[in-house]
């Protein structure tokens, strides 16, 4: 979240949780003068954590936007969680297993109903099939300013790699950008957030 007072660390926003992209957006808010509460999530080695976290996290998000100017929200801890959690090991007795899953608290959506008038919201989206599409009804859905397309079809682009290449997307069109480290693309994002404003 970008603020207009000193920063903060949140509990349970742990130096681990942080994803090289999110750290690059860090450090580009500094540099143009923003200050801002880094509202952490948990990170692969760190999902098997206490489910409360997610909860938490979207406690946090729903506290702090009112005062925020813009919130940058570059991912989800999860999207769906275990209806029921069981108590104990699941023995292996039969050979097929069935999870029910519900959808966890959306806290892009939830941050989109409430954004005001001076408030600008930012999404991400990684797509694998109709990219531009998916993004843009995710946009509406959400309520969004903007949204970063990220597309695993495009070589050198999305996880384990140190580039990445973009799409941003507003209701104006789609602005695509070439493979560019992350901190390039962190740098995009962020001019672009300012400008937006």
């Amino acid at each position: 979240m970008a603020k207009k007072k000193a920063p903060q660390r949140l509990a349970g926003a742990e130096e681990s949780c942080i994803s090289p992209e999110q750290e690059a957006i860090i450090q580009w808010f500094r540099t143009v003068k923003f200050r801002k509460n880094l509202l952490g999530g948990v990170d692969e080695a760190a999902m098997w954590k206490k489910l409360e976290e997610l909860y938490a996290l979207y406690e946090a998000a729903i506290r702090e936007f009112p005062t925020a100017s813009a919130g940058i929200l570059c991912a989800a801890v999860a999207d769906f969680t275990p209806e029921t959690v069981a108590g104990h090991k699941i023995k292996r007795e039969k050979d097929n297993l069935t999870l029910q899953l519900k959808p966890t608290q959306d806290i892009a959506a939830a941050l989109g109903n409430r954004k005001k008038d001076g408030q600008t919201l930012v999404g991400f989206a990684l797509e694998t099939n109709d990219e531009t599409k998916n993004a843009q009804e995710k946009l509406e859905r959400k309520n969004l300013d903007f949204i970063v397309l990220n597309s695993l079809n495009d070589q050198g682009a999305g996880f384990r790699c140190d580039t990445n290449k973009i799409t941003i997307i507003d209701r104006q069109g789609a602005t695509p950008y070439p493979l560019k480290s992350k901190q390039e693309v962190a740098r995009d994002i962020i001019d672009r957030l300012v400008n937006n404003k």
